[in-house]
């Protein structure tokens, strides 16, 4: 055998599986190899170095990190506010049509008015937890519930893009006439127009194109149906999960809780618990292989707080000794080898603490001069105290860079300046956008569960979309997109405006009146251009109508 042959052998393409030995569901080709990550019997080995931070000894580390420190709780918030206040709309798919519109409202009631949490308690709990313990589980319960939906009902438009009135004949709604109209024009006169050829030198300019009333959307409430829709998102804490169940391919087929219940008796005990993922949300952050407890985005500031808490500690031991002092007593010299006093003074000194009542008595007379007897005096360090402060502020900068958000110490007393974290704060605004898609991706999987329940039928889903998370100068927007318009580099065309709706996160312009305002523009421009044609511009012959030269004309001397 050759080496080609060789190589051609090496690099075979295996034979496709026959489809029609396949059911709907199955793998159409079995993996090969693996994510390489560790999981024996759902106990899973994350690749991580520090045996403090691997899971799930990592909940305790995390669960103390966000609860205790004041510079990590601040980092945290930094990240999930932006995204509670953002504002949540359910977007139809494109072009949808007046079922998809139906199933659209029925996934915004069921997750924004009809569910008995709010919606606001499931995305703090969601966010707040993925983000501190790189992972977040629910369990969505369900409830049956008579309901009725009011929708917006479409507006036909005919052939010529006016909108069609309501009934069986289907006659367009009477509109102006498209050209234009003179004051006190009869509409069955012909209109006005710049044509010199037919009006002559001086002819009226064109009127304004007429802007056609849109009718507004109609309202429709449909008869009540019953619906099977959300009750609530239950969580399923990150330290009741013992165990990852996944199958060859990587994915997650059931976790495994640890839950305490109650006994008869009035007693407690652990009751081990398997959920089916099909049955399961959940949110991973920064999701490694087949790591299904994520990264938490504490794991880069781990180091910096660690150091951080050591340092308070040293400093509030510093603060201690040189504010309260080192309590000292002598001991008599003919006293000195009493074990039994020795022990029992050493222990009041122990116990002794900074308070309103503490003190100690001595059998007397005090030691004065040359007369034995005991004493007792509180000893100050010699000294000043350390200066923690640029080492805290190191480290609780450090912490807020391993989140992102070290902008938000600049431009206050010498540190940095707000045109500087204004810069910074881009790469922040991007994060969360990222992070608010990646969360609204997978709350799309709930509306497609609840969509095929209520909607079998339906093949195309809407989706939750999150706006308004960064922080835009209108002013400034608003500047640079007319002189982009002034310019001609931007048009007001239907994508345009929908472009700069969403970068200025406005309500999105319904669909039938972007198409009739989209018209009227166009008339308007082609109106426009034509009105300042061929009023002043008369056709003459160049020859009769350019300026003579002056001639040259040698003048005597």
């Amino acid at each position: 055998m050759g080496v080609f042959d060789s190589l051609k052998e090496l690099f075979a393409v295996a034979p496709r599986p026959d489809v029609s030995l396949k059911q709907e569901g199955d793998d159409y080709v079995d993996p090969i190899g693996s994510a390489g990550t560790s999981n024996y019997k759902g106990i899973l080995q994350p690749d991580e170095y520090n045996r403090e931070l691997m899971w799930p000894q990592s909940i305790e580390v995390y669960e103390r990190m966000r609860r205790s420190d004041p510079a990590v709780r601040e980092a945290i918030w930094h990240m999930i506010a932006p995204i509670l206040a953002a504002e949540r709309t359910i977007e139809p798919p494109e072009d949808a049509d007046e079922e998809e519109l139906e199933v659209t409202e029925f996934v915004r009631c069921a997750l924004f008015e009809w569910a008995d949490q709010p919606f606001e308690e499931f995305l703090q709990q969601a966010v707040g937890t993925m983000l501190p313990f790189g992972h977040a589980v629910f369990e969505p319960l369900y409830k049956v519930a008579s309901k009725s939906l009011r929708i917006k009902k479409r507006i036909e438009l005919d052939e010529n893009g006016q909108p069609v009135a309501p009934g069986e004949d289907g006659d367009a709604i009477d509109q102006p006439n498209e050209a234009a109209v003179a004051p006190g024009q009869d509409l069955n006169t012909p209109p006005a127009t710049n044509d010199k050829k037919k009006s002559g030198f001086g002819a009226d300019p064109a009127q304004a194109v007429p802007v056609p009333q849109i009718p507004a959307p109609e309202l429709v409430e449909l008869p009540p149906r019953l619906f099977v829709t959300l009750r609530k998102m239950s969580q399923r804490l990150p330290s009741t999960i013992i165990l990852w169940n996944v199958d060859k391919a990587g994915e997650l087929v059931s976790i495994t809780q640890q839950t305490p219940v109650f006994v008869a008796g009035g007693g407690q005990s652990y009751e081990e618990i398997t959920i089916p993922a099909e049955h399961l949300l959940v949110f991973v952050n920064e999701k490694w292989g087949d790591e299904w407890t994520g990264s938490s985005v504490l794991r880069a500031a781990f180091k910096p707080w660690r150091l951080k808490e050591m340092m308070e500690k040293v400093m509030g031991i510093a603060y201690e000794r040189h504010g309260v002092g080192i309590p000292v007593a002598y001991v008599p010299a003919n006293r000195e080898s009493d074990k039994v006093l020795i022990d029992e003074l050493e222990e009041k000194l122990i116990n002794l603490r900074a308070g309103e009542f503490s003190y100690l008595i001595f059998p007397g007379p005090k030691s004065t001069g040359n007369m034995p007897g005991f004493n007792f005096e509180i000893a100050s360090p010699q000294g000043g105290i350390p200066d923690f402060e640029p080492a805290l502020t190191y480290l609780r900068s450090e912490i807020k860079g391993a989140l992102l958000v070290r902008f938000s110490e600049l431009g206050h007393g010498q540190t940095g300046a707000r045109a500087t974290a204004s810069t910074q704060a881009e790469v922040w605004y991007s994060a969360l956008n990222g992070l608010s898609r990646q969360i609204s991706a997978q709350i799309d999987v709930l509306i497609r569960r609840l969509v095929d329940v209520n909607y079998p039928d339906v093949e195309r889903y809407p989706k939750l979309f999150f706006s308004g998370i960064k922080a835009r100068n209108l002013l400034e927007y608003a500047q640079a997109t007319a002189l982009l318009m002034n310019a001609e580099a931007l048009h007001p065309d239907t994508p345009t405006r929908a472009w700069v709706r969403r970068e200025i996160d406005a309500p999105t312009e319904d669909a039938d009146e972007a198409g009739l305002r989209s018209q009227q523009v166009n008339e308007q421009a082609a109106l426009d251009k034509a009105s300042t044609a061929g009023v002043f511009d008369i056709e003459e012959d160049p020859a009769q109508t350019a300026r003579p030269r002056a001639s040259k004309t040698n003048t005597p001397s």
